[in-house]
C-alpha cells in the first residue's frame, strides 16, 4: 500500500503567500534526476504522471500516493 502525499489537499505558496497557480511538483529517485513513479491510488495501480500540474490554488489536480522508497520533489513556479 502506498503513502498518500502529505495533507492531501497541501497548497503550495510563494514567499509572499500566493498560491503557485499553473506551477508543478516533479517527482525523482532521491539524490538523482531519474523520475519515480507516483499513483492517484493507495494500491498503486493508478499511475499518474512524473510531473504533476497545480491547479489556480496551488493543489495537485489528483490525489498523489507514494512508494515506500525516498523521493526528492521539486516545486516548479508556472
Amino acid at each position: 500500500m502506498g503513502q498518500r502525499l502529505p495533507v492531501p489537499f497541501i497548497t503550495f505558496v510563494d514567499s509572499a503567500g500566493a498560491p503557485y497557480a499553473g506551477g508543478s511538483l516533479e517527482f525523482y529517485a532521491t539524490g538523482s534526476s531519474t523520475p519515480q513513479s507516483v499513483y492517484t491510488d493507495a494500491a498503486l495501480t493508478a499511475g499518474a504522471a512524473t510531473t504533476l500540474t497545480l491547479n489556480s490554488a496551488g493543489r495537485p489536480l489528483v490525489a498523489v500516493f507514494l512508494q515506500n522508497l525516498p523521493y526528492k520533489v521539486v516545486l516548479k513556479d508556472s
